[in-house]
């Protein structure tokens, strides 16, 4: 063999090794699900903590009431965060505002029907995403929102990330980092 065909070879190797078993998909956003094992957890535990926010974006968040927001209108449990430090007595605005909710089933056939007959599903422009056992989400024009609709065994789960203070690529990128992570809690991961 020559040390052409060597390093190609090793090229190869290297190229294809590290897909074994590998779920991300080059973002850092990918987690897995398990529909053989449903969560028994209330849906209140499921929702995005200020930890993981916190994590993810920046410190400094206070709660508000969902209830405008169309996505998590019928959840079984929704949360906001809104960027206010009460600490420091300050908005920072340019973080934007996070809402998150959950709908726990008790079979997991109930939650994909659910999944599959959401009105997110079609005419959305929407696109499938590497999170928990089937998910999708996206943004639909420059203006929108990032909303995300992820199903792992019996629950599903929602987040949207608002932010005009950022292009709409950041709002994605932050959008499904938080997403994935409130899902990565589920499992303790």
């Amino acid at each position: 063999m020559n040390r052409r065909s060597a390093l190609r070879s090793a090229g190869a190797f290297l190229a294809i090794g590290p897909l074994a078993g590998c779920t991300d998909d080059g973002t850092g956003i990918a987690t897995d699900g398990d529909d053989g094992t449903p969560l028994d957890i209330a849906p209140e535990q499921l929702l995005l903590s200020r930890e993981r926010l916190d994590d993810t974006v920046r410190e400094g968040w206070s709660t508000a009431d969902p209830d405008g927001v169309s996505l998590v209108r019928d959840a079984h449990a929704a949360n906001q965060w809104v960027p206010f430090d009460e600490e420091a007595g300050t908005f920072h605005q340019e973080s934007g505002t996070v809402t998150s909710g959950v709908w726990l089933f008790e079979e997991v056939g109930r939650a994909r029907t659910a999944f599959d007959e959401s009105p997110y599903r079609d005419g959305w422009g929407y696109e499938e995403r590497p999170i928990a056992v089937e998910s999708l989400g996206g943004i639909t024009d420059d203006q929108s929102d990032l909303r995300v609709l992820f199903r792992d065994a019996n629950a599903l789960g929602a987040l949207q990330y608002e932010n005009p203070h950022v292009g709409a690529s950041d709002r994605e990128s932050t959008g499904l980092a938080l997403a994935a992570a409130m899902h990565r809690d589920w499992r303790g991961d």
